[in-house]
């Protein structure tokens, strides 16, 4: 599985999470962190006390509509308008 890289700061001086250059909604010091690193690749885990949690699913995808595959008859003018095509 690829994931693009992202950058988290650990700001103990101002109590504040920094990920991807934007301060988390919540300070350093209300969560839990378990950082684990191998070679050139970390993994974090916070761990968030809430006191409500909603979920919103994603949305549905779009229906995928089929292309649409001529008739015979469709097929054989086409082929003759090729053909007409190479003449000219």
């Amino acid at each position: 599985m690829h994931h693009d890289p992202v950058g988290l700061i650990l700001d103990y001086a101002r109590d504040a999470i920094v990920f991807d250059g934007d301060d988390l909604p919540f300070p350093l010091s209300q969560i839990q962190i378990k950082v684990i690193q191998e070679n050139d690749r970390a993994v974090a885990v916070l761990t968030l006390e809430v006191d409500a949690m909603r979920i919103i699913p994603p949305p549905e995808p779009e229906p995928v509509e089929p292309e649409s595959v001529p008739t015979p008859v469709e097929a054989f003018e086409e082929k003759l308008a090729r053909i007409a095509r190479r003449g000219q």
